[in-house]
């Protein structure tokens, strides 16, 4: 089985100090959810691969309290309905 290439997160940098960020994402979204999430970003003094990370511990962290759904508590990190256009 190929190895995924964000296996080694030591490796690939994250919030370690010290430590390159050696990956990119690229994902569709609304020009507002753009927006959100720099405007978040700046206010909160973070880069976006930052903020990016805080939402994925805050997501997991959530997930764990509410027995591993997000989606009964319909907060801010709950799923999207997905639309296909």
């Amino acid at each position: 089985m190929k190895p995924s290439p964000c296996s080694n997160r030591t490796q690939q940098g994250g919030t370690t100090p010290g430590l390159p960020r050696r990956q990119q994402l690229s994902v569709k979204i609304t020009d507002e959810a753009c927006e959100r999430f720099r405007r978040l970003a700046r206010a909160h003094g973070l880069t976006l691969g930052d903020l990016f990370e805080q939402a994925l511990d805050a997501w997991e962290t959530q997930r764990s309290a509410n027995g591993g759904s997000t989606r009964s508590g319909g907060t801010a990190l709950s799923p999207a309905p997905r639309r296909w256009t």
